[in-house]
Order: structure tokens, then C-alpha cells, then sequence
């Protein structure tokens, strides 16, 4: 039950604040977890920060503030959904079967445990974060640099009492449906079936969600949350929708403190932003530039770093030479259907539409082209174990916006539907 508290007291504020922008359907899912996670953890890292000690009244706050803005500027009072249709139902029934079978299951990957949990556990019990624990060399192996999102998201549900398992497998449900949400709203315009298929890829998106020790409890689905939400608001800031660069901001800033792949993107995500709308997208840039500046502030303060990368230009050349032979020799089922996917969604993304997206994608292919280049570790074995995972983040968004770039304009799309 103290999984769901902690969940709960993190959507409620986002609830309010996507109520209060007039979202409605499939816009007030994704934008309720949007808010919700970005006005947490905010809050939970400034508490940090100012050595206010994590407890379970103190991380009740945005929950107590939400209920009181609720109650004292109601404002008009809208519908939350339409009167159902047979393919947002469709959509919804997909997302709702696999967000209960996570939920039902632990998260209990190598990662999870030894990285992500247990940096909850050590803040859950510090009451914020430990840069003693963090800055000792011997942990570098828990990816200490790492930005903090998702650990401190579970790291709340232990304050409230809740295992990291229980809390992670929750949130993974969540973000099923949150995915699904979004990638119905990135389809647009697309007719309602195409829209359909658009949510069922997003909620059973290849490898992220799949349960085993090489995919339970990782942050992979809040990176695609956030990857999806940005570029789902990117692309719709050029028919002009409301209140969509403020989405964009949001969902890049969650996908900085996120991963470090999720810095990458957010830095696509802003020059992406730029070319779509000049000026109007400084506030991307900003809130990107907080994310990644803030956190790697605070790690060069306390002295904490990960694993050395090694630029040596003789060692990237000949990693490179090797890529395609390595690739081939550890590629794994996996691995082919998420190139397959790639493969079969890259002709729909010429549309002039899509040109944000392209840039963002074209960004993050070569930092993570880069980053494994220069990695420290042997090169087949981190292909082995992570680029199946990389590759699969982005497909969300990429599946759903180009469905929508590509597909024949539905005159009743511009009305939003249920989720």
C-alpha cells in the first residue's frame, strides 16, 4: 500500500496542474504524470540541497499545496473525458492489461538492484543525498553520476515504506499508461484506428518493459516518457496548440534527470525546439540548461564522478573500424527486432512536420554513437548489454509521430478524444 501512497502523492499535484492548463483525455494522462514527477522531484532535490531531511511529511508537501490551490481556485469545472469511443477503448484496454501485469511484479534487474534501488535505499535512509556515499570511489559501480530522477522517485516510496521493487513495478505501470496516452496525442492527425496502433506501440514498446534481469526496474520507460512528451510537444507547436512548449520544457528537463542519454536528447530536444520556433523556445533551452548544469553542479562540488572515458583518437578510430563486425557478432533477437522497427519507421519521417524530430534523433545518434566509442568498458560487452535498451527509448515517439506525419488527415482529429 505504501507503493501507491507514494505514487499517489506524486500524481495529485500533476493532476492539478494539468486540470488547471485545461487538459482533457489523453493530453490530462500524460501531462498529470508530467507535472506530478517534475514538481516531486524538484521538490525533493531543493529539500536536499537546503539539508532538509526527507520525511514522510516533508515529501507530502506538493500533495498538501495541491489541495489547497484545488480548493480555494476550483475555476470552471470541465470535463475530464468524452463519452468513450470504440478506438480509444481500443487504445486503452492494451496499456491497461500490461500496466497491471507490471504492477503485479517486483522489478528486480541487476541494474535495479545495484544501481537504481540501491541509491533509493541509501537516500531513502540519509534522508536525501548521500555525497559522502556517493563521492567514495569503491561505489562507482552503482553509476553514481547518473542523474537522480528515478532513484528518488523510489526512494520516496521507502521513506513512505514501500520496497524499491514494489514502488518501481508501480511506476512502470504508470508510465504504460502515460506512454500510451501520449503517443495517442502524437498521432494526431492520423484517423482514430492508425492512432490505436500508435498507443499499443507506446505501452508495449520492445525491450523496456520486458521482465528480465536485464530490463526490470530500469529507468528506460521514464526516459521514453519524456522523450515522448517533449517531441509529442515539439512537433505540435507548429499547428500552434496551446500551451506546448511549456510540455516541451517539461518533458525535456525529465529526460536530463533522467539518464545520461537523456541529456543528450534533451540538448536534441532544445536545438530541435529552436528550429521549429526560433525565439519562442528559449524556455527548452533554459530548462534543459538547469537539469543538466544543476546536477552536474552539485556532483563537481562534491567531487563525485563515474567511470573515466577514454578519448584517445587512435582507440575511437579502430573502436569504430570494429563497430559493425562487434555489432553483428553480440547482436541478440532483441537487438534485430528493435533494428527492424527502426527500419520499417524511418521512410515516415520526411515530413517537413518531423524536421524537430530529425534534429533531436540526429543529435542523440551521435552522442550515443560517441559515448561508445570512448567508453571505457570492452566494446562488445557493452553493445550486449545496453544497446538494445538505447535503441529502443526513442521508438514511442518516433512510431507515433510518424504515424501522424504520415497517415491521411482526420477532419475530427482536432477534437480531443478520451485517452
Amino acid at each position: 500500500m505504501s507503493a501507491w501512497i507514494a505514487v499517489g502523492l506524486t500524481l495529485l499535484p500533476g493532476w492539478v496542474v494539468a486540470r488547471r492548463r485545461g487538459a482533457t483525455g489523453a493530453r490530462l494522462v500524460s501531462e498529470t504524470v508530467l507535472w506530478g514527477v517534475l514538481v516531486t522531484v524538484a521538490w525533493m532535490e531543493a529539500a536536499s540541497l537546503v539539508h532538509a531531511r526527507w520525511s514522510p511529511a516533508l515529501l507530502c508537501g506538493p500533495a498538501a499545496a495541491a489541495v489547497v490551490v484545488a480548493a480555494l481556485a476550483p475555476g470552471r469545472v470541465r470535463p475530464v473525458f468524452g463519452a468513450p469511443r470504440p478506438w480509444s477503448l481500443v487504445a486503452t484496454v492494451p496499456a491497461a492489461v500490461h500496466a497491471v501485469i507490471l504492477a503485479a511484479t517486483p522489478s528486480f534487474g541487476w541494474d535495479f538492484r545495484y544501481s537504481w534501488a540501491l541509491k533509493a535505499k541509501v537516500w531513502a535512509l540519509a534522508g536525501g543525498h548521500d555525497w559522502a556515499w556517493l563521492s567514495w570511489p569503491f561505489h562507482s559501480f552503482a553509476c553514481v553520476d547518473y542523474p537522480p530522477l528515478w532513484s528518488d522517485l523510489i526512494a520516496l516510496g521507502a521513506v513512505l515504506g514501500a520496497s524499491p521493487g514494489a514502488t518501481a513495478a508501480l511506476w512502470q505501470a504508470v508510465l504504460v499508461l502515460a506512454l500510451a496516452a501520449t503517443c495517442w496525442w502524437a498521432a494526431a492527425p492520423a484517423p482514430a484506428p492508425l492512432r490505436a496502433l500508435a498507443a499499443a506501440a507506446g505501452a508495449w514498446v520492445p525491450v523496456i518493459f520486458t521482465p528480465t534481469v536485464a530490463y526490470s526496474g530500469y529507468a528506460e520507460p521514464m526516459l521514453a516518457f519524456g522523450v515522448c512528451v517533449a517531441l509529442a510537444a515539439v512537433t505540435a507547436t507548429t499547428e500552434g496548440t496551446d500551451g506546448a512548449w511549456q510540455v516541451a520544457a517539461a518533458g525535456a528537463a525529465i529526460a536530463a534527470l533522467t539518464k545520461n542519454e537523456g541529456i543528450a536528447f534533451a540538448l536534441g530536444l532544445a536545438l530541435a525546439a529552436w528550429r521549429v520556433g526560433g525565439r519562442r523556445a528559449v524556455g527548452i533551452a533554459a530548462a534543459v540548461l538547469v537539469a543538466v548544469v544543476g546536477w552536474r553542479g552539485v556532483l563537481a562540488r562534491w567531487g563525485v564522478t563515474g567511470y573515466p572515458n577514454v578519448f584517445s583518437p587512435a582507440r575511437m578510430a579502430s573502436r569504430l573500424v570494429h563497430l559493425p563486425a562487434t555489432l553483428v557478432s553480440v547482436a541478440s533477437w532483441q537487438l534485430w527486432g528493435v533494428l527492424a522497427v527502426w527500419a520499417l519507421v524511418v521512410p515516415g519521417l520526411g515530413s517537413r512536420r518531423l524536421a524537430g524530430l530529425r534534429t533531436a534523433v540526429a543529435v542523440w545518434a551521435t552522442a550515443v554513437l560517441t559515448a561508445y566509442l570512448v567508453s571505457p568498458f570492452d566494446l562488445a560487452w557493452h553493445l550486449r548489454t545496453s544497446l538494445d535498451r538505447v535503441l529502443a527509448v526513442p521508438l514511442p515517439a518516433v512510431i507515433a509521430l510518424a504515424i501522424g506525419a504520415s497517415a491521411p488527415r482526420d477532419p475530427a482529429a482536432a477534437q480531443q478524444p478520451p485517452a
